[in-house]
């Protein structure tokens, strides 16, 4: 094991100096949001990335740490370490955290945080990675498991001591770990690493493959597919090792800052750049930095608190292990300012007009919409993108539908447990792993694609991001069950459908009778016209019921189904709308364009759900 000897060490506590960031604006359209909290993912920095913020707005922040364990050394709480790896796994809606060097060597033991305390899993030791430090650990999709990699471990002391840097990738899964066979990046430890759900892969950058830090460091990026990976001819961010990365919603895109190139120690040269990587291509942006006083903390985000969580790290002062546990969160609050005085025309002559040329509208990339299956599996049709699904991932609950997300075109899929897997889009949070009452049966975006709802069969409603919580039927559930919901074009009000026929309208959502006839049921499925005045229903035999101003377009009802229908979307316009069948067979009716389907083509799972673009 390694000695205590700062000098052996390759994280030394010599203090950085601070360097100012790239001083070039993004050309990328996606720098449009005014400001990003970036939460850092191994180098101990809590970033705030600020692209040009428009003049029209204002924005100003704010930020808490907050100690979760007062009492740091008690036995029941992993013991002080830098470089361990951590990261939150949705599966089990825990922060896991792996092997570390403690002062006296580097450990191999793992622990989870639920929220509240730190336990740790008693595994075989010769069924975990074993002892390593600064190895990097992502959660991955396609395996439903954590993938770690790389990291540096050594044999022997400080004077006679071996390091050996790891190329081994190991899943993290039903509390076991499974060593992956697959060839890849060399040997190192340092690396920065985090899941990009755009490309749906996970983008390692850098390291070092030295010993004990004295450089060089790495400049390649590889991607992780979920079976292999793959060396991305991309360039950009110079050599550099123990840099932080990690995938911003908001922005789209991973985002990297930061890390050491040459060496460590006071011969170090400390990257500043703050750089975006869009799948193919890297790009420098021009940051506003807030290091933390730490290097090489520990640091995930804990989906199921909504809190991003730091432990552990180096002094940068006295070189000590710190075993401290802190949640993070940054708020925003913008204020507009008053529009500019105007100022009123000569009175002696009559001011000229002049007509401004049309601008053209903007062109619609079509209409698209996906159906999504109880095994989480996305299939998509026209327009509508495929970012990527929960096809072939062990789920803890099946898939019970979707939400189509309006600003970022991606998209969301929930489960009966109110699991919420996101999509190009971004994750405000779920029930997974909360005990419910009732499983969760659909969910609804809000308009400008901030924040969703989720419902429950005995109508219950929970809501995240900027979806606001206007009531439901959880404390006096209807006789029966719900099974969707629709958010009026406002995002202030919903509307919840029973499988009786009933519709529940909470906010600003309007009271509408239906057209004419009974309501055929069960009914499984509501969509709300754009200008919020009506809405449909869909029942499982095909037909559709009118409400308000919703015109009927025509309806499944007359054809021999094989499948009841289980869901349905309306086109933007609201002339027209698609059902969807749980074999996968898609009707379109009014102006709502045909584009395919799974009719007709083996499934692993039933359709559940569909959404348009």
């Amino acid at each position: 094991m390694i000695g205590s000897n700062a000098l052996c060490r390759r994280f030394l506590s010599t203090r950085r100096k601070k360097t100012s960031g790239d001083a070039r604006s993004k050309a990328d359209a996606r720098t449009r949001i005014g400001r990003v909290a970036l939460l850092a993912s191994i180098a101990g920095a809590s970033i705030v990335l600020t692209p040009t913020a428009a003049a029209a707005q204002t924005t100003t922040a704010s930020s808490t740490w907050t100690s979760l364990n007062p009492n740091p050394t008690a036995t029941n709480t992993p013991s002080g370490r830098d470089g361990a790896a951590m990261a939150y796994d949705p599966a089990t809606n825990q922060v896991v955290l792996f092997g570390g060097y403690t002062g006296n060597g580097y450990g191999q033991s793992t622990w989870v945080w639920n929220g509240s305390s730190w336990t740790q899993v008693n595994t075989p030791t010769n069924q975990t990675p074993g002892n390593r430090g600064y190895a990097m650990m992502a959660y991955d999709p396609t395996n439903g498991g954590l993938i770690l990699f790389g990291g540096q471990s050594a044999t022997g002391t400080c004077t006679t001591g071996t390091a050996v840097n790891r190329s081994g990738t190991w899943l993290w899964q039903n509390n076991t770990w499974t060593r992956l066979a697959a060839t890849g990046p060399s040997g190192r430890y340092g690396t920065a690493m985090t899941y990009d759900p755009a490309i749906s892969n996970l983008v390692l950058f850098g390291g070092t493959s030295s010993s004990y830090g004295g450089g060089p460091g790495l400049s390649d990026t590889w991607l992780w597919n979920g079976t292999a990976w793959n060396q991305s001819a991309a360039t950009g961010p110079s050599e550099r090792f123990g840099a932080a990365m990690h995938y911003d919603p908001a922005v789209g895109e991973p985002v990297l800052f930061g890390g050491s190139g040459a060496a460590q120690g006071p011969n170090s040269t400390t990257p500043t750049g703050t750089w975006t990587f869009t799948g193919s291509t890297w790009t420098r942006q021009t940051p506003s930095i807030t290091p933390q006083a730490r290097f090489a903390p520990s640091i995930a985000y804990d989906s199921a608190q909504s809190q991003l969580l730091m432990f552990g790290g180096q002094s940068p002062t006295t070189g000590a292990q710190l075993q401290g546990t802190y949640s993070y969160e940054f708020t925003t609050t913008s204020t507009s300012p008053p529009p500019p005085a105007t100022t009123a025309p000569p009175t002696t002559a009559p001011p000229t007009t002049t007509t401004p040329p049309a601008t053209p509208a903007p062109t619609s990339p079509g209409p698209g919409y996906w159906e999504v299956a109880s095994d989480g599996g996305i299939f998509s049709f026209g327009s509508a993108a495929f970012y990527g699904s929960m096809g072939g991932t062990r789920l803890n609950a099946p898939v019970v539908g979707m939400a189509a997300d309006p600003a970022t075109g991606g998209y969301w899929e929930v489960a009966s447990d109110g699991g919420v897997f996101s999509f190009h889009a971004p994750f405000y949070g779920s029930m997974g792993a909360t005990k419910l009452n009732q499983p969760v049966v659909a969910m609804a975006a809000t308009p400008d694609g901030k924040g969703y709802w989720l419902v429950a069969a005995d109508g219950g409603v929970f809501s995240f991001g900027d979806a606001a919580f206007y009531g439901s039927a959880g404390a006096s559930p209807p006789s029966q069950p719900v099974d969707g919901i629709a958010a009026t074009p406002s995002g202030h009000g919903y509307w919840l459908l029973t499988r009786g026929g009933t519709v529940l309208r909470f906010g600003d959502a309007g009271s509408y009778s239906v057209a004419s006839g009974p309501i055929s049921t069960p009914t499984v499925a509501l969509a709300a016209t754009p200008d919020g005045q009506g809405f449909w229903l869909a029942s499982s035999n095909g037909t559709v019921a009118t409400a308000g101003d919703a015109r009927s377009y025509g309806s499944a009802s007359s054809y021999n189904l094989y499948k009841p229908v289980v869901s349905m979307a309306a086109t933007q316009d609201g002339k027209g709308y698609w059902e969807t069948a749980g074999d996968g067979g898609v009707f379109s009716f009014g102006d709502a364009a045909y584009l395919g389907s799974m009719g007709g083509k083996p499934l692993n799972a039933p359709v559940v759900g569909m959404a348009a673009t």
